[in-house]
């Protein structure tokens, strides 16, 4: 199936994003970047084919991560975690790139249909 890399500073929720997607066969590497200057490297090592990003994370935001994929790999698609139901900020992270909003708490389904659906 996908490599996908999860990165959120919740060890529970890189847990719950592995139990849901690693039985579907999905390849689920979870990591919290120090730095946004860490992720073209890691990129380049991990070649993920998703990225599933939370917004809101000390010292980093999914925009900027966001961002950052979309400068390394333009056609990545990346889903964004998210407890902030901003309608502003959805359509700021749709036109930054993300393909997919998910807002916590996340229901296996929701991540299921975003994953295959960004992967098509």
């Amino acid at each position: 199936m996908a490599r996908i890399l999860v990165i959120d500073d919740s060890l529970m929720m890189q847990r719950l994003v592995q139990r849901m997607l690693e039985p579907l066969g999905h390849d689920v590497v979870a990591w919290l970047p120090a730095s946004l200057s860490e992720i073209p490297s890691h990129m380049e090592e991990l070649q993920p084919d998703l990225v599933i990003t939370d917004l809101v994370m000390p010292g980093l935001d999914g925009l900027n991560v966001t961002r950052m994929f979309q400068r390394k790999a333009g056609d990545l698609p990346i889903v964004v975690l998210t407890a902030h139901q901003d309608p502003k900020l959805k359509e700021r992270l749709l036109n930054a790139g993300v393909c997919r909003v998910l807002y916590k708490p996340i229901h296996q389904e929701a991540l299921v249909e975003a994953v295959n659906t960004s992967l098509a």
